[in-house]
């Protein structure tokens, strides 16, 4: 009280206090321009000018240096609100980026057929089929003009002593080997149509394959050949053109796939520009068709079902074949009557687009099959396969005029000959 009234103290009291009023209107006039937004830690109240003092104590308190200004602090949180949302969207376009780069399916890089990794398989029934010299003319035909020297099976249910009885067979073959049928797949078969056979088990043959212990971690490729098949010439370009055809499925379905991505990946972009969830329905595009068949084929019948090549990825074609093979649900005048019928009808449901798991190719069997008649059996011209049908071909050609044939084919020697001539093997 005694200050107020002392001439030299009171005097800079009051100059102190009228300075520090002033500066609280100036500080007030200056928010409210600003439009500075108090916060529950700064109470400013421009109507009450005995709270002017508190709220320049407060505004110290949050800048107790007396450096900065409201406006420039909001503008720091701007600039760290939108760093925050710029890293954001980084965060989810590597996101996005992650997804499309790990989440996709992409079909491996075929690899290249060659004899190493291929085996070839055949089928033999029944006693007429393990009876005859087919087997044994196919497997000679193999090693000798197809200079084939993978592995050769026969899927049989056949004992091994009649498979090994033939003279026209090659013993000392190691890479042959004797597949027995399973009793479950001999029940399977019977409520098959009779006119189908042992069709339905070319369809089995990679589930045999892969139980082997030595075939299913050696063999990358299957080709199976009818029984009634003979080899006359080498594989080697077969094989090459069926590994040409491979790479550029493989490259037609990475450019599928690289379409599918760059679409879902645009929708997913759009959809958190605008702020929508990541539909996780589209992170992962539809399948491409991997699961192939190699036939070989010509106008009216498009796939030939005595060679075709596989692999392990054939598996869901193979089982399509085999549904439509076998069709017990169906009375018996509408099922398949032979192995060809079956698989023309899931081309069908493919060309249809009711089936997209599997793709069926069809190669051109001019170059690399042929159904012998009477001129090319007395001219001697060859093919890779020679394919004399056991139920028809054969039966109406001369018997010498195909030994000889044969003979010539395989290279027999004269002496074999006599001795297959005598036991009647041909």
């Amino acid at each position: 009280g005694n200050s107020w009234f002392n001439p030299e103290s009171g005097l800079r009291y009051r100059r102190h206090l009228l300075l520090s009023l002033l500066s609280a209107t100036v500080l007030s006039i200056h928010l409210s321009s600003t439009g500075f937004t108090e916060g529950p830690e700064t109470s400013f109240h421009q109507d009450q000018s005995n709270n002017n003092i508190d709220s320049v104590r407060h505004l110290s308190a949050r800048n107790p240096r007396g450096r900065g200004t409201p406006k420039k602090t909001k503008t720091k949180t701007k600039m760290m609100n939108d760093k925050n949302s710029n890293a954001k969207i980084r965060k989810d376009k590597r996101k996005i980026k992650k997804i499309y780069t790990h989440n996709f399916h992409h079909p491996p890089e075929p690899k290249p057929q060659t004899e190493q990794n291929t085996l070839i398989i055949t089928l033999a029934m029944g006693k007429q089929a393990t009876h005859s010299p087919l087997l044994s003319r196919l497997h000679r035909s193999l090693r000798v003009p197809g200079n084939f020297h993978g592995y050769f099976a026969v899927l049989t249910d056949a004992a091994p002593d009649v498979i090994y009885s033939s003279p026209l067979f090659l013993h000392d073959d190691e890479k042959f080997v004797i597949l027995p049928i399973k009793e479950d797949d001999k029940v399977k078969n019977r409520d098959i149509h009779p006119e189908l056979g042992m069709k339905y088990f070319k369809t089995l043959i990679w589930e045999y394959v892969l139980d082997h212990r030595i075939l299913g971690q050696t063999v990358e490729y299957v080709t199976y050949l009818d029984l009634d098949i003979v080899v006359g010439m080498e594989l080697t370009p077969y094989f090459e053109e069926l590994s040409e055809r491979r790479h550029l499925q493989h490259r037609e379905q990475l450019e599928k796939l690289r379409q599918k991505q760059q679409q879902q990946q645009q929708i997913q972009q759009f959809r958190q520009q605008q702020n929508h969830p990541v539909n996780q329905s589209l992170e992962d595009p539809a399948p491409i068709p991997i699961s192939t068949i190699y036939f070989f084929g010509k106008q009216g019948v498009h796939y030939h079902g005595g060679i075709f090549t596989t692999s392990p990825h054939s598996t869901h074609c193979l089982s399509l074949w085999a549904s439509e093979i076998i069709q017990n649900d169906l009375p018996r005048y509408h099922r398949c009557t032979s192995d060809q019928m079956a698989i023309a009808r899931v081309g069908k449901r493919i060309d249809a687009g009711l089936e997209t798991g599997c793709e069926l190719i069809a190669l051109d069997w001019g170059k690399y099959v042929v159904f012998p008649d009477r001129s090319i059996m007395e001219t001697g011209v060859v093919f890779p396969f020679i394919h004399v049908t056991n139920t028809y071909r054969s039966k109406i050609l001369e018997g010498g005029l195909q030994e000889e044939y044969f003979e010539s084919v395989l290279g027999v020697s004269e002496e074999e000959k006599r001795k297959w001539r005598k036991e009647k093997k041909w």
